[in-house]
């Protein structure tokens, strides 16, 4: 697997998500709705950026791990694992909400 690929990828999404959230934090939209949900944006992007950081540490990890498979062992996996799934959790959670204040804001 291309895991170096992937982390270049993921770094490269999260430039962009960098841009996206000070852009974001420069509108200042007239309607309720739609300031709601520019102030929700903010945290479903930095919650996004964290998990997509925890992913790049794991592929690069990994790919550390193909020239020596001493370098990352199964628990430290099996521990990045789960600080992943808990930041893909929040960032889920928040992007749930930020359905809910779409939905009002297009109804």
């Amino acid at each position: 697997m291309d895991f170096v690929g992937y982390s270049t990828k993921l770094r490269s999404i999260d430039r962009d998500l960098e841009k996206a959230q000070a852009d974001v934090g420069r509108q200042q939209p007239a309607r309720t709705e739609v300031r709601n949900f520019n102030s929700a944006l903010p945290d479903y992007i930095k919650r996004l950026r964290a998990s997509i950081g925890a992913l790049d540490g794991i592929c690069t990890k990994l790919a550390s791990k193909a020239q020596n498979p001493e370098r990352y062992s199964s628990k430290e996996y099996a521990a990045d694992l789960d600080r992943y799934e808990k930041l893909r959790r929040e960032y889920s959670d928040a992007g749930t909400k930020l359905n809910d204040l779409f939905r009002r804001m297009q109804g």
